[in-house]
Parts: C-alpha cells; sequence; structure tokens
C-alpha cells in the first residue's frame, strides 16, 4: 500500500567476462512496482549487462522493463526505463500513461493499450509494432521525444487529440521498403522513385496515390526508404515535426514515404515532412533519392507551418537538387 525510502529495487544482467574465452553479457529481468501512496526517492532498474570485448569500447544487452503502477491513481509511470506492452498482459486499462525521463517503450502486436492520456516527455520514445490498439483521448509528444514505428509497418493513429510540441515528432524516417517499386535496378546509377522520380540514369517511375499516400518510400544500396503514417484526429496541433524520410543517419538516396492525414481541426507552426536521401562525392552520380507524397484533409486550419516532399541533394562543391519533388495535397 504504501512505499517510502531512498533504496534500489534491481534486477540487472551480468556483465561480460573473459578468462580464456568470452560470455556474452545477460539482459535485464523485470521490475513491477504496485502502490497506493509512495514517498520513494530511490531507483528501480532491469538493466542489460556491459563489457569490453577490446578494453575500450562498450558492448551492453538490453534493458528489460520496469513500471510503476499508482493503484489509487491507475497511471503507469516509467521513467528513464524501458518497457514492453505485451499481448500477454492485455488489455491495459489506464488513466494516465507517462512515459519520460528518456524512457524507451515499446508495444507489440495484439497489445491492447486504453488511456485517457498518453503523454511522451523528456527525451523519450515510444516504438509502436504496427498491429496494436490504442485507444486513447489525447497523445502529447513533447520535450524533444519521439513516437516511431517498426520497419514496413504503418504507424497508424485513430486518436480525437494529438500534439506534437516543438522540438518532438512523430517519425517513420527510414522504415520503408529496402527493395521497393522505386529502387533502382543498378545501384550507384539511379537513385530511388516514389511521389517524385529518383535521379541519375535510369530511374523507376513514380508509383502510389497522390491523393490517399499509404505506400512505403523505395530503398537503395540495402537502406531503406521513407516509412508510411496514417493520423485521424479531431484536433492535431503539429508544431514539431511529423516525417516519413529517409533513414535519419546517413545518405543513402532513398525515397521519401507517406504522410495521410484526416483532421477537423489543423493547428500549428511545425512541418510535414516526406524528403528524399541526399547524395554526395564521390560516389560517381548526381542522382538523389526523390520526395515522397502527403496529403492533409481538414475542415478548419490555424496551421501555418510547413510541408516539405523535395528529392534530395547532391553536394560537393556546394548542395544542389539531384532527386524528383514528391507530391502534396492540402485540402479543406
Amino acid at each position: 500500500k504504501n512505499i517510502i525510502g531512498n533504496g534500489t529495487f534491481s534486477a540487472n544482467g551480468g556483465g561480460l567476462f573473459a578468462m580464456g574465452y568470452f560470455k556474452s553479457p545477460g539482459g535485464g529481468g523485470r521490475v513491477a512496482l504496485y502502490y497506493h501512496t509512495s514517498s520513494f526517492t530511490g531507483t528501480a532498474e532491469a538493466k542489460g549487462g556491459c563489457g569490453s570485448y577490446d578494453g575500450w569500447s562498450k558492448i551492453c544487452a538490453g534493458d528489460g522493463t520496469v513500471g510503476m503502477i499508482d493503484q489509487s491513481t491507475n497511471n503507469l509511470y516509467l521513467n528513464g526505463s524501458s518497457w514492453q506492452f505485451r499481448k500477454s498482459d492485455s488489455p491495459f486499462v489506464l488513466n494516465n500513461i507517462y512515459i519520460s525521463n528518456g524512457a524507451k517503450a515499446t508495444s507489440e502486436n495484439g497489445a491492447n493499450i486504453t488511456a485517457n492520456n498518453i503523454t511522451i516527455d523528456d527525451t523519450s520514445t515510444f516504438t509502436l509494432s504496427g498491429n496494436e490498439i490504442i485507444i486513447a483521448s489525447n497523445l502529447l509528444v513533447t520535450g524533444n521525444s519521439t513516437i516511431t514505428v517498426l520497419p514496413e509497418q504503418v504507424l497508424a493513429l485513430n486518436v480525437p487529440s494529438i500534439t506534437v510540441e516543438a522540438g518532438s515528432s512523430i517519425s517513420a524516417n527510414g522504415k520503408g521498403y529496402v527493395t521497393g517499386p522505386g529502387s533502382p535496378d543498378i545501384f550507384y546509377e539511379s537513385a530511388a522513385s516514389y511521389g517524385g522520380v529518383g535521379g541519375g540514369l535510369n530511374p523507376k517511375p513514380t508509383y502510389g496515390s497522390a491523393t490517399a499516400p499509404i505506400d512505403f518510400g523505395s530503398g537503395a544500396e540495402g537502406n531503406r526508404g521513407g516509412g508510411a503514417i496514417r493520423l485521424i484526429v479531431d484536433n492535431l496541433q503539429n508544431d514539431g515535426v511529423i516525417s516519413a524520410n529517409y533513414p535519419d543517419n546517413g545518405t543513402f538516396r532513398t525515397s521519401g514515404g507517406s504522410i495521410f492525414v484526416t483532421t477537423k481541426n489543423l493547428s500549428g507552426m511545425g512541418s510535414f515532412q516526406a524528403i528524399g536521401g541526399n547524395t554526395s562525392w564521390p560516389y560517381g552520380f548526381v542522382g538523389a533519392g526523390a520526395g515522397g507524397r502527403i496529403a492533409i484533409y481538414y475542415q478548419n486550419s490555424t496551421f501555418t507551418g510547413n510541408t516539405n516532399v523535395l528529392g534530395g541533394v547532391y553536394c560537393f562543391y556546394g548542395c544542389n537538387p539531384a532527386g524528383g519533388a514528391g507530391t502534396v495535397v492540402m485540402q479543406p
């Protein structure tokens, strides 16, 4: 009922050990604390073990799960920990879910999550499987946090109110096809197409719908294109970034993906992006990935931000457009 103190709950995995041979570090376990009142100021952790094979670089196993459940308010607190919304634990029926302080939450296929409010805050990440059920009244992404999705799964949310604050994002960057309809037949000869035509020699043609875009962007050279986002929402406030771009971690000549939004009220000063991947010297050609597709349908709008479906650029002495732009539909 009542938890106090400043100690530690831990279910940590074992570290890497070497004595004539190597053993890998162990994964974290699971901690769940249920209470009615709390003045606890300590820690709860289920960290993966760590070690080094070479004496200076660090390798760690995956963290386990830590959840704090206030039974008096029916709130779930994920504070700087990892967590899994698992199908076997479903349904989750909660008042509020707080994913904060750098927490990393994931949902499993078939998980059923019901809450009045879901808040992702303070550099936290919520990764969807693409096949869960989320029933919520309000979804807030704030404090440089991100909602994302697994590769080749649509990031689909049907929530009455979604707010993405400045610095935060709903991202399907790099979650599209490795090899898709717009992928080049010969690497380094052309870049990937989708809403526009990729740069280079003999690129593939465009594909998919401009008015109801649901396709993934196409990849190149073993890297993924942009993913697909589908939002059905009464009130959408976007002061951050909603994006289905090429991967975040490099220049890959892949195409942007899809963003398809249906909302009653659209507001904010942020951006919607489905940008193609860049290219640079010395790859022998100036072709960059094409832009994707964005379609936003609304009844009322005070949105003053921007949409961006540009193709990628080629950079050597300066940068110049080198991939075709995609398509944008903004329709009341």
